[in-house]
């Protein structure tokens, strides 16, 4: 996640308690626009904690993608990543394709294919590819 985006996103989650979804998709436009032509660069790095980078992912969820889906579907995604998290044991912006498969691999016994293709499906919304193609949250 770059700079820009990492603010975006701040901003974003720290609005999501005073705004509804239309206006929070307005204020992402917005906010898309005004720092189009601008360069960001952090000055200083805090290392992050586990849980800080990982309620962090689950805020943008929260705020991103929870407004578009039902609410039966955000409660089964949430349920699939926090069972992923407590598997894992390691923050999500570090998750590799190998975390997912022996995540998978763990569920195999008591699933069918079309059930773990379900909890891939809920993993993937807590990533994106970026330009580059590489995962990111």
């Amino acid at each position: 996640m770059n700079m820009k985006e990492k603010v975006r996103n701040d901003i974003l989650v720290g609005m999501q308690i005073h705004l509804d979804a239309c206006t929070m998709a307005i204020l992402d436009a917005v906010i898309v626009k005004a720092i189009q032509n601008v360069e960001m660069m952090e000055i200083t790095t805090l290392p992050a904690t586990l849980d800080d980078t990982n309620q962090y992912v689950l805020n943008l969820f929260d705020v991103k993608k929870a407004p578009k889906l039902s609410p039966m579907t955000v409660e089964f995604y949430k349920s699939t990543i926090n069972e992923f998290i407590a598997l894992i044991n390691k923050p999500l912006n570090k998750v590799t394709e190998s975390d997912i498969e022996y995540y998978l691999m763990q569920k195999k016994p008591s699933n069918t294919n079309v059930s773990l293709n379900n909890l891939r499906r809920n993993l993937s919304a807590f990533f994106y590819m970026d330009a580059k193609g590489e995962a990111d949250q």
